[in-house]
């Protein structure tokens, strides 16, 4: 789209250009949009990073403080790459297992620059649910029992233990993608894969103005992001932006809707057609990856 009426840019030459380091996008056949800005993101992110030389592999030391650790593991995170992507679209993630005999926690510390989420299990069953719901599912504790037990390092043996994610830290523009495929085959095949591949159409009632994460975030991880001067300040973001996807795996289409920065107004996009939409509102059974911009970055 450009600022001339009814004046459309083609994305074509781009798209070649993409083709060249990746060439999956230089067919013409359907494709993920997930899989797609994955490999966008870090081709992106190999041309304009910052560090000169690959760094030397190092296993973290995961001991101290929770804070301790998140620093370790994001800049040995940053030690690898460090790119304009990286300070728009990165984030930290940490897992916490503990054990249910002792209660012992260890933690582990992953850099993303976005985040697939569950539909919770009350989707299958029709009605609508909410992004925060879909968090909620993300960040749910989980049981890790019989052959998923870990060997506890102070019990010194296999117990069961729980497992739980937390964000902590949040990045500028938040990518969430709507885990609405899954696999009925177990199959190998690729055919086998195709045929047994599901989508869930449930209807996803979206935040736009004001989608707060500070319950999926690590209350640790906040104050130190935002700082002491901004103690009671939580992560809030604003929709910019959402891919959909209608139809399925076999046969589906894209389409997307995007908050323009240089006027505000939302914008409709379905191929060559561009269009003056209404702000998006509601639920939407086709949103599949979702684009949030953090209000007051720090």
């Amino acid at each position: 789209w450009s600022a001339a009426p009814q004046s459309l840019v083609s994305p074509s030459a781009f798209l070649r250009r993409i083709a060249r380091v990746d060439a999956r996008w230089g067919d013409g056949s359907q494709q993920d949009s997930q899989e797609f800005l994955h490999s966008l993101l870090e081709a992106l992110q190999n041309e304009t990073n910052r560090v000169v030389g690959k760094p030397a592999y190092k296993e973290l030391d995961g001991k101290g403080s929770e804070e301790a650790q998140a620093q370790e593991a994001e800049l040995y995170a940053r030690s690898w790459h460090d790119s304009v992507v990286d300070d728009i679209f990165g984030g930290l993630l940490q897992s916490t297992i503990q054990c249910q005999a002792c209660r012992k926690q260890s933690h582990c510390f992953e850099p993303f620059l976005d985040l697939s989420i569950p539909l919770p299990a009350s989707a299958a069953k029709g009605g609508t649910v909410s992004l925060q719901d879909c968090l909620q599912a993300f960040v749910e504790t989980e049981k890790l029992e019989g052959g998923d037990s870990y060997k506890c390092e102070a019990c010194k043996r296999c117990q069961p233990h729980t497992k739980r994610l937390q964000i902590y830290r949040f990045p500028r523009v938040l990518v969430l993608t709507l885990k609405r495929f899954s696999q009925k085959s177990a199959s190998s095949s690729i055919f086998a894969r195709f045929r047994g591949a599901a989508k869930n159409t449930a209807a996803v009632q979206l935040e736009v103005d004001a989608l707060d994460v500070s319950p999926f975030c690590n209350p640790a991880g906040i104050r130190a992001q935002l700082g002491a001067m901004r103690a009671n300040a939580v992560p809030v973001y604003h929709l910019i932006a959402v891919s959909h996807h209608s139809g399925s795996l076999e046969g589906g289409h894209y389409t997307a809707a995007a908050r323009s920065a240089a006027d505000g107004a939302w914008y409709h996009f379905n191929d060559a057609s561009v269009r003056r939409d209404a702000k998006p509102s509601g639920s939407s059974s086709t949103a599949y990856v979702l684009f949030y911009r953090l209000v007051n970055p720090p």
